[in-house]
C-alpha cells in the first residue's frame, strides 16, 4: 500500500497545539515536514517538482484534508498561489513558513508574499 503513517486529529485541537508553540518550535516542525513531503512523492512514485507539488500535494491537502482552500493561477511563468483558512493566526503562520520551506526545497525564489486575515498569497516566477 502506498501510504505514509499518519494520525487524524481535529482541526481545532491542532490549532490549539500550534498556538501553544513558540515560533522556533513551529519552524523546527515545519522544516522536518519537508522530508515527509519528499518521502510522500517517493512512495507515490512522483517526480518532486513544482507542477506536482501544486497539483498532487497542495491541491489534495486543500480538497481532502481541510488544511486550507487552495487555488493557483499561472500566467506564462508567473505563479500566484492562494491559501485560505479559518483555523486562526497560529495556523496561517505555520502554513506560511511550511509553504516557504517546500518552495525553497524546489529551488523556487518567492517574489511576493502576503497575509491578510485568513488568506496567504505567494507569488513567484519559474
Amino acid at each position: 500500500m502506498n501510504a505514509l503513517p499518519s494520525i487524524t486529529m481535529s482541526q481545532t485541537l491542532f490549532s490549539i497545539i500550534l498556538d501553544k508553540l513558540t515560533l522556533t518550535q513551529k519552524q523546527e516542525i515545519e522544516t522536518r515536514g519537508i522530508q515527509t513531503v519528499k518521502n510522500l512523492f517517493t512512495v507515490l512514485d512522483l517526480e518532486y517538482n513544482t507542477k506536482n507539488v501544486l497539483n498532487e500535494y497542495f491541491t489534495i491537502l486543500g480538497k481532502y484534508c481541510g488544511w486550507f482552500t487552495f487555488h493557483y493561477d499561472v500566467d506564462e511563468n508567473h505563479y500566484r498561489l492562494v491559501f485560505e483558512t479559518e483555523l486562526g493566526h497560529g495556523w496561517i503562520e505555520f502554513l506560511q513558513f511550511y509553504i516557504q520551506k517546500i518552495l525553497q526545497s524546489l529551488k523556487v525564489t518567492i517574489d511576493n508574499e502576503s497575509i491578510a486575515d485568513s488568506v496567504l498569497i505567494v507569488e513567484f516566477n519559474e
